[in-house]
């Protein structure tokens, strides 16, 4: 979910932007989602360490209170944060990121949530690629799309959320921040722990 200081609301529940319900067929069986809901943003809390600047991408999270209570439902729930002692990723491990982002460098935003498969890479790794002026710190880490990937990490998928499944529970490692150039498999992503 990408916020930008223009956002005027939030969106949960929702995966093909086009429809207020989404639905799907199965051997013959149509299920359906809840109707998406929507929120106002009452406040959105800047990490008190971020600073503008292209180069360093630092600090770039925040927190944001929605206007009223999130009921949770079948399509609606929260994603954990890792607790002291989960297994965080490892370089190799396969982390998904979603998004409504573009599908490709010249193609219009996705209209159905992407899933995107991604490789964690080691710093090292990710430094050899050109970050166009910008660069690493301590709190980012690194990921390479999965060729084998319908869908690729683009324009638009920024703010998103980098998760990682341990034991069978997901939680979330990370914040998408940056693209090193373009969509796809040859450059990696940067991402806000």
């Amino acid at each position: 979910m990408y916020i930008d200081i223009f956002s005027t609301g939030i969106r949960l529940g929702d995966y093909n932007v086009k429809n207020t319900t989404d639905c799907v067929d199965t051997t013959g069986i149509t299920e359906c989602s809840d109707p998406l809901e929507e929120f106002g943003i009452e406040k959105v809390i800047i990490h008190p360490k971020f600073v503008h600047n292209y180069s360093k991408n630092e600090n770039d999270i925040a927190l944001i209170r929605l206007d009223r209570t999130v009921t949770y439902t079948d399509y609606i729930r929260p994603i954990c944060l890792p607790l002291h002692g989960t297994k965080l990723a490892e370089v190799g491990d396969t982390l998904l990121m979603t998004g409504w982002g573009n599908k490709d460098d010249n193609k219009p935003l996705a209209e159905i949530k992407k899933k995107v498969q991604s490789k964690l890479i080691s710093d090292e790794e990710c430094t050899n690629f050109q970050l166009y002026g910008r660069y690493l710190t301590k709190d980012h880490f690194c990921t390479k799309d999965i060729e084998q990937n319908n869908d690729f990490s683009c324009k638009g998928d920024t703010g998103g959320p980098v998760m990682y499944s341990s034991n069978l529970q997901w939680h979330q490692e990370g914040v998408i921040s940056f693209s090193a150039s373009g969509c796809g498999t040859v450059n990696p992503n940067v991402h806000t722990k």
